[in-house]
């Protein structure tokens, strides 16, 4: 593993930076993900600033392990951000970088003062009546003196509110007619870093999710923004007030032919079903794992305990294997059938699906369908083990040296392993799978590369008669894109 106090510059190319540079290569094609073991073209991710600080003023409450050394885990995600591109050719940018791009078109800067405005409340204390403040006081309280406000902040402000989500506690000075204030709560986005959870990418797109815990609900407001100004259609959502939940770390797709779904903590069959019935998931079949006999928050979403190496290989915690594991999960498989068709023998039938099996141990079930389970020790599981990310082609990201070697000493899997250094990220409780959300290439343009002779301001076409990563890369033909590993402070 690399030397992380090492300062390193990378270089910087305008282009991408450029929002409508973005956009026009994103609209190139479709934005959906068939499978892990896909290329990544965009990756989003979080790194941590003030907001994670917060965190770990309390861990418990704000749902970290531990307190995290804020220095090392922006030099981590620097690194992790690195090391995707590097291995994969990905544009990957962090949610702030988005936010930024574009501003010095007042259109975009509007946009994000909208959002700072909603993140910003004023409240008066409950010891002052509302009848005690003048009508040229409660103008102070109002949306158009809070515009004024932030018409006069920087982008980095802007963006610094949107992050922090402040309430100015408001009361009467003593002894003095004006109001004052001595108080600022606020409501940060303290899991932010952990950018999967707040939707779900699948073969027919992204899906809004709903999250499952209060300290997070804001997180997809906020991912919503960041899609629609990249112009990212979103084809469904959660409703909260159906009592659907759905989070990204229980979502892997694992081909045209299936991809894999866990309920339990973080995700309901209420969010299933509405993806069911509108045909959301787009696979031929759906894996629904249930957990009901764990439920335990150190294995919150799937992503936790399995975790899909190519498209022959899984690893998964070997607490959950095994028909008599107190914490097994077991398998409703739903198959793709014809608009209206009539269950077969009482088969329950949700829209485009049906279901063909239950309650089948999830390691037999793997097996059945020809994937070679490897298993990887609890121990492991509890410091994020078994969560790492699929770079496409047999190139995996794993936080966990143990975990793999392991990997590679079971024979079975041929590919890359990179380990990076993870764990100030890892003691806000999430991966290198929950830290990133990712849009993968579709098979057949599987490689995504920057000709020597490329005009700056066009969009890149992926084709697969393109040269493979590795042999652009000795010829130098995909630069590093980002300024990451500088030290800014």
């Amino acid at each position: 593993m690399q030397d992380l106090r090492r300062k390193q510059i990378v270089s910087l190319e305008k282009q991408y930076q450029n929002l409508q540079f973005v956009r026009e290569t994103l609209e190139q094609t479709p934005i959906f993900q068939y499978d892990e073991d896909d290329i990544p073209r965009l990756v989003i991710t979080h790194e941590p600033e003030f907001a994670q600080t917060l965190g770990s003023l309390h861990p418990e409450v704000f749902l970290f392990s531990k307190a995290v050394d804020a220095k090392r885990a922006k030099y981590q995600h620097r690194f992790f951000r690195e090391t995707i591109r590097q291995k994969s050719g990905s544009l990957v940018f962090t949610v702030r970088q988005i936010l930024e791009m574009g501003t010095d078109d007042l259109h975009e800067r509007y946009n994000l003062e909208q959002l700072a405005l909603t993140s910003i409340v004023y409240r008066l204390s409950d010891e002052v009546p509302i009848d005690s403040v003048s009508a040229e006081e409660r103008r102070t309280l109002t949306d158009e003196y809070k515009k004024d406000a932030i018409k006069k902040m920087t982008i980095t402000q802007l963006i610094d509110v949107i992050m922090s989500r402040p309430t100015v506690i408001i009361k009467k000075a003593e002894n003095a007619a004006h109001l004052c204030s001595n108080k600022v709560e606020m409501d940060p986005l303290t899991n932010l870093t952990f950018c999967r959870d707040q939707q779900i990418t699948t073969a027919k797109g992204v899906v809004l999710g709903s999250m499952a815990l209060v300290q997070r609900v804001a997180e997809t407001t906020l991912m919503r923004f960041v899609f629609n100004k990249l112009r990212i259609p979103i084809v469904g959502e959660i409703d909260p007030s159906t009592g659907g939940k759905l989070e990204g770390g229980d979502f892997l797709p694992g081909g045209k032919k299936i991809c894999f779904i866990g309920v339990g903590l973080r995700t309901n069959m209420t969010a299933i079903e509405y993806m069911l019935k509108n045909d959301l998931f787009g696979t031929d079949y759906v894996c629904v794992v249930k957990d009901t006999l764990d439920l335990h928050p150190d294995r919150m979403h799937l992503d936790t305990v399995f975790g899909l190496l190519d498209k022959e290989n899984v690893i998964m915690s070997d607490d959950v294997i095994g028909p008599t594991s107190d914490r097994r999960r077991l398998v409703w498989e739903y198959r793709r059938v014809p608009v209206g068709a009539k269950p077969v023998g009482g088969t329950e039938v949700i829209g485009h699906y049906e279901l063909s099996q239950q309650d089948v141990e999830f390691s037999e079930y793997l097996k059945a369908r020809g994937y070679h389970v490897i298993s990887i020790p609890a121990r492991l599981q509890l410091i994020l083990g078994v969560n790492v990310l699929n770079l496409g082609k047999g190139n995996v990201c794993c936080t966990n040296e143990e975990t793999a070697r392991i990997i590679i000493a079971d024979g079975h899997f041929k590919g890359s392993i990179y380990v990076v250094p993870f764990d100030e990220i890892t003691a806000m409780n999430g991966g290198v799978h929950c830290a990133t959300f990712v849009v993968r290439h579709p098979p057949e343009t599987q490689f995504s590369v920057i000709p020597a002779s490329h005009t700056p301001g066009t969009p890149i076409i992926t084709s697969a008669a393109s040269p493979s990563f590795a042999e652009a890369m000795r010829r130098g033909s995909i630069p590093a894109r980002y300024p990451d590993l500088i030290d800014d402070e």
